[in-house]
């Protein structure tokens, strides 16, 4: 399929499917497939989870929208892209991915994302210890409808918003490429 867009940016909360679909998607659009949050591990040299601990969420997220200024500054074409749960809460953020590409946005239900996420504790955000908050995966619940809440107003963003809960990972993928057709024509 070509396409005029120049990219596609997936967006939403962590353990809506960006990565899992998004390299599926590029797959079958025969397509680069990217990762922020690897070229972010790769730039610093650390992962995330350690760049957090010694600098904090405020420098994360000038990492982000440095590496987002360097990918349209790189011509980056026939990519998708796959973006961290919280990019889209910096300022401007929404504004350079519209510029890189077509922004879609995974959404699932807490409980959804809860059990995808249950068990990592690579997501800073979520994986902090809270011992006043019950057994973990309700504090991962808790933490999720925290994150959900603060958020909502970024994840009604993008023009196309894609339910993830009932579908595969492939299914997701499927639906966004015919949208692209459906916009083409």
């Amino acid at each position: 399929m070509k396409s005029s867009l120049l990219n596609i940016v997936l967006v939403g909360p962590p353990g809506s499917g960006k990565t899992t679909t998004g390299r599926l998607l590029a797959q079958s659009l025969d397509w680069q497939f990217l990762d922020i949050d690897l070229v972010i591990e790769a730039r610093l040299g650390c992962t995330i989870q350690e760049f957090f601990a010694k600098n904090g969420e405020t420098q994360f997220r000038r990492e982000e929208t440095e590496t987002l200024q360097d990918l349209l500054a790189s011509n980056l074409a026939e990519t998708v892209v796959a973006t961290g749960g919280g990019i889209m809460t910096t300022e401007g953020n929404f504004a350079l991915m519209q510029k890189l590409g077509h922004v879609i946005g995974l959404k699932a239900t807490v409980a959804s994302l809860a059990q995808r996420l249950h068990g990592d504790s690579s997501r800073p955000l979520l994986a902090q210890d809270d011992a006043t908050a019950g057994e973990p995966k309700a504090r991962l619940i808790s933490r999720l409808q925290q994150l959900l809440i603060k958020r909502e107003r970024v994840y009604q963003l993008p023009p196309l918003l894609i339910e993830t809960d009932s579908r595969s990972p492939n299914e997701v993928a499927a639906e966004i490429v015919r949208h692209l057709r459906l916009a083409e024509d």
